[in-house]
């Protein structure tokens, strides 16, 4: 039976990345990654959640209580947005914010 070795960790060299992605993350979001992950039912996540939510309707000028963050593509985002202001009775157009060069 052969031994296996285990490779050695990997540093790769800093780079500026300045194409589409993927892009270079500040050194604050990597020291945030090395903490551990807290679930979307954590009390925890609640109240950063509830705490988001205020600082949300204070940048839209708001007092909305149905104000939350979407954690999605732009897309996702203005059908949220579209969804909200239609009804099942309401006649809806489509429109395309795709760009192709």
């Amino acid at each position: 039976m052969s031994s296996f070795n285990t490779p050695g960790s990997y540093f790769p060299p800093d780079r500026l990345l300045l194409g589409p992605g993927p892009s270079n993350a500040a050194p604050s979001v990597l020291q945030a990654m090395h903490h551990t992950l807290v679930g979307h039912l954590d009390p925890t996540f609640i109240n950063m959640m509830e705490e988001i939510k205020s600082m949300l309707r204070h940048v839209f000028q708001t007092e909305n209580e149905m104000t939350f963050p979407v954690s999605a593509t732009g897309s996702a985002g203005m059908e949220a947005s579209s969804s909200t202001y239609s009804s099942r009775a309401t006649r809806r157009s489509s429109g395309s914010t795709a760009y192709s060069a």
